[in-house]
């Protein structure tokens, strides 16, 4: 196993930008068992990003707290496969001010796991994250990315641009953020959040969803069918829905703290519900038992 250290407020990721922990010169960027850390820094990291013709993926990448500098830039970000063993990982745990661009680039496009960790951001432009993990600060995933798995917690916000391959499962917990969403998933709102699904580029997208927090709002502005709903606490808002929405057509369950807003809307297909909830029609400033 190797691990070296990012030469302070170095802004390349070449061979000579790489160091032993005791000082001495580093062997650089190399596929394996090898960890890699960035402690610190304000310049920011914008060349020798490149590093997709390693063959293999490299074990680990720490971006430590104390960084605030950029690591990449939109349209040139870090280049690099995250897959040595099923546990390699990418872990940004920088400060405010550092945004990490990164694209799973290599012999298999592939990061297995991404954890975000810092109140800066993560930007996703390439690739597949099999599982993306953040809790606070933002993380924007791009078109091009692929994200199988996604847990959000804490204070992260997150944006998932529109790819034709959806999560497999996109569970959010905490609270106190807006999340939008633009590509199919399979959803789990366990927190007071405002989720927006906005998705255009389908022509019938189906999703699965679940709401289990009171305070949590999930709007649905374009999403053709959501086939399964299991809506126990919050609310799920129809009314600015930029189109017709099938809602609950394979299952449409509400417990009884559950507000629907906008159901009326002839637009809409709203299957009836196996347990008791509250309506309100568009507009309507209050809820009103069923």
């Amino acid at each position: 196993m190797v691990a070296e250290f990012h030469v302070l407020n170095s802004s390349s990721f070449a061979v000579a930008s790489w160091q032993t922990a005791s000082g001495g010169a580093g062997a650089g960027l190399a596929a394996g068992d090898n960890t890699y850390t960035v402690e610190g820094g304000s310049v920011a990291v914008v060349n020798d990003l490149d590093h997709t013709g390693l063959l293999g993926g490299i074990e680990a990448f720490v971006v430590a707290e104390q960084r605030t500098g950029d690591i990449g830039a939109a349209g040139n970000p870090f280049r690099i496969d995250v897959d040595n063993s099923a546990d390699a990982y990418f872990w940004h745990k920088g400060g405010a001010g550092c945004r990490v661009y990164y694209k799973a680039e290599g012999d298999t496009n592939l990061c297995n796991n991404y954890t975000h960790e810092s109140a800066g951001a993560s930007i996703f432009e390439g690739g597949t994250i099999t599982n993306l993990y953040a809790n606070a600060g933002s993380v924007t995933v791009g078109e091009s990315t692929i994200v199988t798995n996604c847990d959000l917690y804490g204070t992260a916000a997150g944006t998932f641009e529109y790819n034709a391959t959806g999560l497999t499962s996109l569970n959010i917990y905490g609270g106190g953020r807006s999340i939008i969403l633009r590509r199919e998933a399979t959803i789990v709102v366990n927190a007071p959040i405002t989720l927006t699904i906005d998705i255009d580029n389908e022509t019938a997208p189906t999703m699965n969803l679940t709401v289990n927090n009171a305070g949590a709002t999930v709007i649905l502005k374009r999403c053709d069918t959501l086939a399964t709903v299991d809506h126990q606490q919050g609310t799920v808002d129809l009314s600015k829905a930029e189109r017709g929405i099938n809602y609950g057509s394979t299952q449409h369950n509400r417990g009884p703290a559950s507000v629907l807003i906008g159901f009326d809307d002839p637009r809409h297909t709203v299957a009836a519900a196996t347990w008791p909830g509250q309506l309100r029609e568009s507009g309507s400033p209050s809820p009103a038992p069923i």
